[in-house]
């Protein structure tokens, strides 16, 4: 299940964005279709990390 949350991010590396807050250890973040993305909305196919 998908909670939408605001994230506060820092510095950019290449492809990869440090996040200074907003996530907890060990959480996923939706990174492709997140137009499609809302609040309570169901995970059907979790890939990478």
């Amino acid at each position: 299940i998908l909670h939408l949350r605001f994230v506060r991010l820092g510095l950019t590396y290449g492809d990869k964005v440090e996040v200074l807050s907003g996530l907890r250890d060990g959480e996923k973040i939706v990174t492709e279709g997140v137009k499609k993305a809302c609040d309570g909305c169901a995970v059907s196919n979790i890939n990478g990390g």
